[in-house]
């Protein structure tokens, strides 16, 4: 079940989102992505008996928590327990990219958790699907590059498609919202057999 927090990023996002649709304003998606030039299709059993070693927090942690003069304790403790410390200090954050925007009477800001709501998402994991499927050279970075330059099927019906797609799940998003229907349904962003799925 989603947090009350989480509920009300997409509640305001989406009144926000649709009020500017219906003033017809232009709606832009922007996103980054990266690739990993040696991944390729991957397939392993794994028979549970390897323990992994919890991880210690990292440097960049401790470097961020007396930056906002928070207490770093000694030991320094794992990484799960130093986010919740950080998380409990409450720190305002604020974006350049959302003062750069306000600067030109633009808004920008997709909530948190909600990648669902982003076309651009489901166009980059196409993608990475399709590279990941073909890279049979993972040790040769041009290889991986000319796959992205390759791919045919990345085109302007893919994108109305997923933009039609993260339309939908904003309005099952905002039903649900709206009426109080506990119904939850789940976003696959795997690749699909057809484009208009």
């Amino acid at each position: 079940m989603e947090s009350a927090r989480i509920v009300a990023w997409h509640y305001n996002y989406l009144q926000r989102l649709n009020k500017l649709r219906s003033e017809g304003s232009q709606i832009v998606f922007l996103d980054e992505t990266w690739y990993d030039t040696h991944d390729v299709v991957q397939k392993g059993w794994d028979d549970g008996a390897i323990k992994f070693p919890t991880l210690r927090s990292s440097v960049k942690d401790t470097n961020f928590m007396q930056y906002h003069k928070i207490p770093v304790p000694y030991p320094i403790p794992i990484e799960a327990a130093m986010m919740q410390t950080i998380r409990k200090a409450n720190i305002n954050k604020t974006y350049i990219v959302d003062k750069l925007a306000a600067s030109y009477g633009h808004e920008v800001r997709l909530p948190p958790y909600h990648c669902v709501l982003n076309p651009i998402k489901l166009v980059w994991a196409r993608l990475k699907s399709h590279v990941r499927k073909n890279n049979t050279t993972p040790t040769l970075s041009a290889s991986v590059c000319e796959h992205l330059r390759g791919v045919e099927n990345i085109n302007s019906n893919l994108w109305s498609s997923c933009v039609d797609h993260t339309i939908k799940v904003g309005e099952r998003y905002w039903i649900q919202d709206t009426t109080g229907d506990g119904e939850h349904f789940i976003v696959d962003l795997r690749e699909s057999d057809t484009d208009d799925e």
